[in-house]
Order: structure tokens, then sequence, then C-alpha cells
């Protein structure tokens, strides 16, 4: 980064040389780094870019960071740096020099590679971190931010928002859902439990919710948490999962949000067009209260 900062000092001052100005019109570069956790999936790409299979998942959740670069406060570039492996040691890449992009400014993008804000909070962001290598298209949601200092020591809270997945079917193949998040939290003194339903879902995953169950709460965070699918509306499972995660922090004062990420694998799933599929997903929820 301190390269990045360097280039574009140098830039500004050819520049303001070139018009006759100052050292104090120069941009005020500055960095701003965000510890996130999150789940990703590394999908299997064809020749001409389809989608045909997925190749590895999160097991448990990953660490990572993202480190901003700002000019005079407006984030203009952002390197993206994913911690651990998947469970089948898929190592997703780097990368460094994300630029934002003008016609969208909560992307940023450097060719096919980008990070898309998929939900933010006042005290945390989810963002999708996409990036093709070779025959493997990655995908991570990612969630950080200011994690609640003070956590509540008794009462409960409950909490309404949006979720967001790429979810790749054996038969409706690789499609992104959306849907509505619904949490309660309750807290006791060094800690608590926390369960919640994702609803409304849509794509491969209509007419079924996925429930978040019943978790410990550690601090601001609760993590190894494990999921069901349901038809939707009711606890009635469907299908047969082969694994499941998620994980999750409580964000700003009083726990006033809580976001998290999670995974999933599935066998006998309804199917909206008709029969039963397999499908793998990871997605993010982001909720307040």
């Amino acid at each position: 980064m301190k390269h990045l900062a360097g280039l574009a000092s140098a830039a500004a001052l050819a520049l303001l040389a070139g018009c006759g100005g100052n050292s104090a019109n120069q941009p005020d570069l500055t960095t701003q780094t965000v510890s996130v956790r999150g789940h990703g999936m590394a999908l299997n790409r064809s020749a001409t870019g389809a989608i045909n299979g997925v190749y590895d998942r999160s097991d448990g959740s990953q660490g990572g960071s993202l480190v901003t670069t700002l000019s005079n406060g407006i984030a203009t570039s952002v390197n993206v740096d994913i911690q651990d492996r998947m469970e089948g040691n898929t190592d997703t890449p780097d990368t460094s020099n994300l630029k934002v992009d003008s016609g969208n400014l909560s992307t940023f993008r450097n060719g096919d590679t980008f990070l898309t804000r998929v939900k933010s909070g006042a005290n945390y962001t989810a963002d999708r971190y996409t990036v093709n290598r070779d025959n493997l298209q990655h995908t991570f949601f990612l969630v950080g931010g200011t994690k609640t200092g003070n956590m509540p020591s008794t009462g409960s809270a409950t909490y309404t928002g949006s979720t967001s997945a790429t979810v790749f079917g054996s038969a409706s193949q690789s499609a992104e859902v959306t849907g509505s998040a619904h949490l309660t939290a309750n807290f006791l003194g060094g800690g608590g439990t926390i369960q919640g339903r994702l609803y409304n879902l849509d794509g491969p995953l209509y007419g079924t919710d996925i429930l978040l169950n019943q978790r410990s709460i550690q601090g601001s965070n609760f993590q190894n948490g494990e999921l069901s699918l349901v038809t939707a509306g009711t606890n009635a499972n469907v299908g047969n999962l082969t694994g499941s995660d998620y994980q999750g922090s409580f964000f700003g004062g009083g726990a006033g949000e809580v976001a998290g990420t999670f995974q999933f694998g599935a066998q006998n799933v309804p199917n909206p067009a008709g029969g039963t599929q397999s499908l793998q997903g990871v997605g993010s929820f982001g909720a307040a209260k």
C-alpha cells in the first residue's frame, strides 16, 4: 500500500507542477484496514466461462482483511486478502488494487475480479468477492466492521434484515439468491445464545427457508453454528444436509446490529421447477434491531 500511495503522490506532484499549483492541493491519501470473516466456494468454470459444478467449499469460516485506499476520504481502491483454505485445501487468490467502478460506487473491480457490497449497516459491511483463476471461479461472502464493545448482559433482542447468497444446484445451476433475515438473541453475562431464519428466498431456494440453529455467543461473536433447511414458514426439514456452518458478530453500540456468513451442502432438496436436486451455497446476512 505504501508503494501505491507513493505513486499517487508522485502523480499529484507532477500534475500540480504542470498547472502551477502548490502542495496544499495534493490529495490526502490514507488507508483503512478492516478484518473480515466469511465463507467461500470454488466453482468449476469452463473455457467459455460457464459454471458447471462445485470444486470446493469452506468448512468453517475463514478470516481475511480488506485494505482500502482513500483519497480525501473517498475510497478509490481495495486490496483483498483471504486467509486459511477451503475444506479441500483450495486457496482463494488475493487481489491488489481493485479500483472503484465509476458506474457503481459499491463495486471495486480489476478485469473480471470484483468486490461488491451486498449489504451495509451503520457499523458493518457485507461484501461478495469474486475472482476467476484458470478453471475456477472463487466466490466469497465477507463481513466486517466495528464490533460491539460492551455486550448486553441481560434481556433479548430481535433483528430484521436481509440475506444474499450464491447457490449451485445440480439442476438449476449457478444462481444468486436473495431474501429476508430474522434473528433473535438472548443475552447473559459473558455470552448468551442466537438463532434465526432466512426466508422469502428466491431462485433454487424458493419454497425453502434456512434455519440458523441456536448457537452460543462468545463476547461479540458466534461461530460454528449449524443450519437446517425447512419448508417455508415451518420447521419441517427438507433434503439431507451434507454439511453446514454459520458465523457472525454483533456490531455497534448496544449490539444494535448483527451480521454474518454461512455455507451449506444438501441433497434431495425440492426444486421449484419440479423434482429434487443437490444444492451447495455460501452467503451472508445482516440485520438491525
